[in-house]
């Protein structure tokens, strides 16, 4: 059955469930860290909605939903979507209609939220694997950033102050109403959307290869330089990691550490190099950086910066895709992180299934990570 992205959720015995237990793990960090200024955020990555490819990217949309339901009910004081919102695999006008559904589901909390760039939202995916030829690759149905900008940032515009860039690609910050601690927000896919007729390069694609302009790299370093200054902190979201890292399961980055033939990096992935360096130069002032991309939980700690990726949404990919059934408590996979300023700390709280050998569940922020 299609979920109705325009009518709420009726949880299911197993999302009850998930709701319950999340409200008691929520209590009990209350509980044990008893200063009452929690900020709550939710963090849902890589829901790849499709309403026509698998069960799965179906399903997403109810995921959402669910993160919908608990935003409301819970009171998050803001809702993050790190990307991929969209599977990027069919003509452009069913994405565009999908991308419409997807966000009329994340208003459905009734709270701030804010939608990142992913690989897979402008549909050049489907121009790069499925629509080209021996010659080169078709770029007719790739969503431009300035389409994009009209079915999904114009919704949420008024919660992220977006920083006005030659690009038109989407980093920019959000202060939390009444604290100290500012979501920064990157865009790994920051490069023009100026396509010809033709192109023979799948890295020419804009969201086919990360990318972190020098725009983006000085406004981040102004950005935390002002925050750092002032005495606050800030909570960084990327849909990809950056080139360095090296992780707890020992897996590469996916775009970051491939290598071209002659075995030298591409140049532009020390691009996310850079923006590391500049995260790990404003070390003391940073809670974490959470990313997605990869479809799985890991971690590490560089630089004196925790940098955490969380799995897809959806059931059927990525990490556990074989133990993760739908209308069970495995099916959603997705995180609530609990701030507690006073307490220096943040408590990440799992919806649904996760990989308890690299899951972290919490952050300790008063002092940069060792």
């Amino acid at each position: 059955m299609r979920e109705n992205p325009q009518v709420d959720l009726t949880p299911n015995d197993a999302e009850s469930e998930l709701i319950t237990n999340l409200k008691t793990s929520l209590a009990q960090v209350d509980q044990d860290n008893p200063v009452q200024d929690d900020i709550l955020i939710g963090y849902i990555t890589d829901t790849h909605f499709s309403s026509y490819k698998t069960p799965g990217t179906v399903r997403a949309l109810r995921q959402m939903k669910l993160m919908s339901y608990i935003a409301h009910e819970v009171g998050l004081d803001l809702v993050v979507n790190g990307g991929d919102l969209n599977d990027g695999a069919a003509p452009s006008n069913w994405e565009m209609d999908d991308i419409k559904r997807a966000v009329d589901a994340t208003m459905l909390g009734r709270r701030p939220f804010i939608i990142l760039q992913g690989n897979h939202d402008d549909d050049s995916g489907f121009a790069r694997d499925d629509n080209h030829d021996e010659n080169g690759y078709w770029p007719d149905n790739i969503i431009h950033n300035d389409v994009a900008n009209t079915i999904r940032l114009s919704k949420f515009q008024q919660y992220l102050n977006v920083e006005p860039n030659a690009n038109n690609a989407l980093y920019g910050t959000y202060k939390i109403p009444n604290s100290k601690v500012n979501v920064v927000v990157l865009d790994g896919f920051d490069q023009p959307d100026d396509y010809g007729d033709l192109i023979t390069s799948r890295t020419s694609f804009r969201h086919g290869w990360p990318h972190f302009s020098v725009e983006q790299q000085n406004w981040l370093k102004s950005t935390l330089d002002t925050i750092q200054s002032n005495g606050e902190k800030a909570l960084i979201f990327t849909h990809i990691m950056f080139h360095g890292q090296v992780w707890q399961s020992g897996q590469p980055n996916d775009f970051a550490e491939i290598k071209q033939s002659d075995g030298s990096f591409y140049p532009n992935v020390f691009e996310g190099g850079n923006i590391k360096d500049i995260i790990e130069n404003h070390a003391s002032s940073v809670i974490g950086v959470f990313g997605g991309h990869t479809h799985r939980d890991d971690s590490c700690v560089e630089g004196g910066v925790t940098y955490l990726t969380t799995t897809c949404a959806l059931p059927d990919r990525g990490d556990g895709q074989e133990a993760r059934t739908i209308n069970t408590n495995t099916e959603p996979a997705f995180d609530i992180l609990q701030i507690k300023p006073g307490a220096k700390k943040l408590f990440r709280h799992r919806v649904g299934w996760s990989d308890p050998s690299y899951f972290v569940d919490q952050i300790d922020f008063s002092k940069p990570a060792n």
